[in-house]
């Protein structure tokens, strides 16, 4: 090492609040799983009951939430990277919803086929 660069400190932490390329993707991968994970505990939830403008909101609130806590427990001081998380979720959870909630209905919906399963080993009858 040179002796110029020998004393000099470390380079400082980002300050709190500031942006950070690192917080951006985790904000951008861990969101929407959060938004599907409450998905899914909505849509199951909604089999039982579903109070009808009040459970929506919960589930915003509780992905919200969630988010928030997240970004508290990664240090994660940038508010629009926060804010872009919880809308992020929010939607992934709202969409994500409602798409599970049309599989169900869909998977419900379909006619047994013949062609899936036999109750013996007997070969199909003939309409000859």
């Amino acid at each position: 090492m040179d002796a110029t660069h020998a004393n000099e400190p470390p380079p400082a932490p980002p300050l709190p609040g500031s942006f950070a390329p690192v917080a951006l993707l985790a904000t951008l991968v861990v969101s929407p799983v959060v938004g599907l994970v409450w998905a899914w505990a909505a849509e199951t939830a909604q089999f039982y009951v579903a109070p009808f403008l009040l459970f929506p909101i919960v589930v915003g609130v509780l992905a919200g939430l969630t988010i928030v806590g997240l970004a508290r427990f990664a240090q994660v001081g940038h508010r629009p990277t926060v804010v872009l998380a919880a809308v992020l979720a929010a939607a992934v959870a709202a969409c994500g919803q409602h798409y599970l909630h049309y599989l169900s209905t869909y998977s419900r919906a379909l006619p047994a086929s013949p062609f899936v399963a036999m109750d013996d080993d007997s070969p199909p009858e003939s309409t000859n």
